[in-house]
């Protein structure tokens, strides 16, 4: 009867012991997947470059009157900051109206500005 109790025992430790390791491991994961504040920043900031670059084909496609403000307005805004620009905290974007939302491509200031200006490489998190 003893040699059946320290088996058991052993098991039991053993299970505990994976169960400890796997909850580890789960919180190890969903930090990583998280990113922090740095890795969404940096996130956002390439969402904005990359529709400035869309923008900017469009622009050279379709000439310059072409109008990608909400577009950029959606792709350059925090939205755990209100919608505010990723440059600008002052600038918020009302996000369920398009026809609402203009950016200045002619005298950028903030990211959507310069994403409508099809300028990526100006684009930067701020806020």
């Amino acid at each position: 009867m003893i040699g059946k109790n320290r088996k058991g025992q052993g098991a039991l430790e053993y299970l505990i012991i994976i169960a400890g390791v796997l909850a580890i491991a789960a919180i190890v994961v969903m930090f990583l997947t998280s990113g922090g504040t740095s890795g969404r920043a940096q996130s956002l900031a390439e969402s904005c470059r990359n529709m400035a670059a869309k923008c900017d084909q469009n622009l050279q496609l379709y000439g310059s009157n072409y109008d990608c403000s909400y577009e950029c307005a959606k792709a350059c805004s925090d939205p755990q900051k209100g919608n505010a620009d990723i440059m600008d905290v002052d600038t918020t974007y009302d996000l369920t109206d398009p026809g609402s939302v203009s950016c200045d491509k002619d005298n950028p200031s903030n990211a959507c500005d310069y994403c409508s200006a099809g300028r990526a490489d100006q684009i930067k998190y701020l806020i």
